[in-house]
């Protein structure tokens, strides 16, 4: 079972009595984690080592901090042994980069904010270029109803963009021609059929 996380051993402490780990595999994009901290602050702790003061998790978090003139920051007092020290800082970092973007959410979600801390204008443009562009693909025509054919049907609602996108992917919604016109949009039908073939089913 973990230790459980006690808000008792998290401190503002001065910055000159912590130690670096100077043998941390990890390089961070320094600027970035200024750009975060100047705009919202210190929102989690560092995890440092109570007997030694050396800084666990978050040594990039401490450079950050120190360049922008910082003489305090919270830390969370870990009682760890060397080995576990170790251990958990590398855990730390392995499993931080084991994340993935879901990138149509984010792109949905980067349309409402705009650039932030850690996703420049560059990336921005390319991550929402496509959903803010026309789609050209090429239309196919819809569903038609069938004589004396019976059918039972769901009504899923979107409240949101990113749950518009969401569905749009996961139901497989494409641009259909009306059967009665050359008018074009995106389908809001979908058959059992198509999903078993998007599902794999």
């Amino acid at each position: 079972m973990g230790e459980k996380f006690n808000l008792m051993d998290v401190e503002s402490v001065d910055m000159d009595t912590l130690r670096m780990d100077d043998k941390n595999a990890r390089k961070g994009n320094i600027s970035a984690i200024m750009e975060s901290l100047e705009e919202f602050g210190q929102h989690r702790p560092l995890v440092a080592q109570r007997k030694t003061k050396k800084i666990i998790a978050g040594n990039h978090m401490f450079r950050a901090a120190q360049a922008l003139g910082w003489n305090k920051i919270n830390v969370y007092w870990v009682d760890d042994d060397d080995s576990a020290a170790l251990r958990r800082g590398l855990a730390d970092n392995a499993t931080s980069n084991l994340a993935v973007w879901d990138e149509d959410v984010l792109a949905a979600l980067l349309l409402q904010t705009g650039a932030v801390p850690g996703i420049d204008e560059r990336l921005l443009e390319s991550l929402t270029s496509t959903i803010e562009k026309e789609i050209k693909e090429k239309p196919i025509f819809p569903i038609v109803a069938r004589i004396n054919e019976k059918y039972d049907f769901v009504i899923v609602v979107a409240k949101s963009e990113i749950d518009s996108v969401w569905m749009n992917e996961k139901f497989g919604l494409r641009i259909e021609q009306s059967y009665k016109g050359p008018k074009t949009a995106r389908s809001h039908v979908v058959t059992v059929e198509r999903l078993q073939e998007i599902w794999k089913i």
